[in-house]
Order: C-alpha cells, then structure tokens, then sequence
C-alpha cells in the first residue's frame, strides 16, 4: 500500500476529477449545441457534476493506492461495478421493481466488470507513466510531459459528446415539437393536429411552456411469417402545468401517436 498522500494517488485523483468533471459537463449540456432551437430538457444538474467528479476522483484515488498494479486496477473496477449495481437497485426501488432488477443486474455484474477494467487500467497506467516521466525528466521536459493534462481535458470533451442527441432522436422530437408549436399556435380546434386533439389536452390546454425529452422502446412485429423486435423512438413532452404528453413519431403528421399520461392536480 502506498503513502495516502504519495505523488501517484495524488495524480491519479486529480486525473480522475478531469477526466470525469469535463465527461459531465459536456454530457449535460452538449445537446444545447446540438440543437439550440429545441425545449430539451437537461435531466442533470450542478450537483450530479459535482457527484460525478468526486467518483471519478475516488475512483483514479483507488487504483493507484495499491502498490500491485493488477490490484489498484481491480479493487477500483470492483468499486465501479458494485456503485452502478447499487445505483440501479436504488432507482429501481422507487417504481416498485427492485426484486426483478436486483436478479437482473447479476446476471450483468461480470461483463459490467469488464466493461470497467479498461477505465481503470487506463487510469492506473497513465498515472505511473506520468509520475515517472514528469520526476525523472529535465526541467525543460516537464513543460512537455505536463501538456498531456490537456489531453485528459480532451479526453473527458470527447466521451461527453457521445451523450449528445442522435440524427434519428433528433429528427424524431423535431417532428413531435412541430406537433406541439401547431396545436399552441391552433386558433380553432379544427387547427390542432389530430394526433394531440385526441389526447384530450388541447384546444382546452392553454400554451403552457414545455420541455422534451426521448428514448426509444421496441415492440414485436410480424415481419415476413417471423416475430421481429422493432425498434422506435417515444418523445415525451413534460409541461410547466403538469401535463405529460407521450408521443410515437410516424413517418408522416398522421401517423403519429399521441396520449396523455398524466393529468395537472388541482
């Protein structure tokens, strides 16, 4: 076991917190550089960042505390796993589902855990490399070795741009936004689209502000005598009165699917 406070825990935290705290911020925000135009909603917030940074610090701070490399890279896979395996439960208990999630996510415990390891492996080894090199080399060559904190900046920028909207979920919410910006602006209902006039919500709705927000559900098909997944995407509109709308985009304004999914309470 290392110094608590030894040269490579102390790098390793702080590349962890980096790497982590840019993750976080550019995953949280990036769809507003995507599409400025659209409501989306942010799900995170300042404090999720600030929660994901101290994980990433912890987790850089555990895999170099061991002496052994193969035990700091890991110990601090283990953690990884064992916080998402939690995390999961916890938030499966709030909807009743905890029993069936808790079977289920150790059936996916092992390749969580090797899904962990090269995260780890990759900390560990930066880490020694960058201790190494930055104590044993010139003082002109610091200058040098120092640069690659840019590119643990860059890093973090790179992974929290996969977070951003794709080109099919944003074609799909930029279809259901059109359904809403119509139905708001409608003067008569036989100006609302009918896929909202049979929620319900409209023309009676006033034009409340609204957020969006997507994902994606598959439902089985008959597809040539076979039963095939089909995969499409669910845009949910949430309104500042307290109606939720869940909306299917079709492939034209009249195939979409509309129904309202909670009611303001009084």
């Amino acid at each position: 076991m290392r110094n608590y406070f030894s040269p490579h825990t102390i790098i390793a935290t702080l590349i962890g917190a980096l790497l982590a705290c840019s993750y976080a911020v550019v995953g949280t925000y990036i769809n507003r550089f995507i599409a400025p135009d659209l409501p989306l909603i942010i799900t995170q917030n300042w404090t999720d960042i600030i929660i994901t940074t101290l994980f990433g610090a912890c987790i850089g701070y555990l895999s170099s505390l061991p002496k052994s490399f193969m035990i700091g890279v890991l110990s601090s896979a283990l953690v990884i796993t064992l916080f998402l395996y939690v995390k999961g439960v916890l938030n499966a208990a709030s909807t009743g589902q905890a029993g069936v999630l808790l079977v289920a996510r150790l059936l996916v415990f092992l390749p969580s855990l090797i899904f962990a390891l090269p995260i780890t492996l990759f900390l560990r080894w930066v880490t020694d490399w960058y201790v190494h090199n930055y104590y044993y080399a010139l003082p002109n060559q610091r200058i040098t070795v120092g640069f690659i904190w840019v590119g643990f900046l860059i890093g973090g920028i790179v992974l929290g741009t996969l977070n951003g909207i794709s080109q099919e979920e944003e074609q799909a919410v930029r279809q259901i936004n059109q359904l809403i910006l119509r139905a708001n602006a409608a003067t008569t209902p036989a100006d609302v689209p009918e896929a909202l006039m049979k929620t319900g919500v409209y023309p009676m709705n006033p034009a409340a502000t609204y957020q969006l927000t997507w994902g994606s559900q598959t439902s089985n098909e008959v597809i040539d005598g076979y039963s095939a997944g089909v995969k499409s995407f669910v845009v949910t509109a949430i309104y500042s009165n307290g109606i939720i709308i869940q909306c299917t985009p079709g492939t034209t304004m009249s195939q979409t699917f509309c129904s309202k999914l909670q009611i303001p309470t009084p």
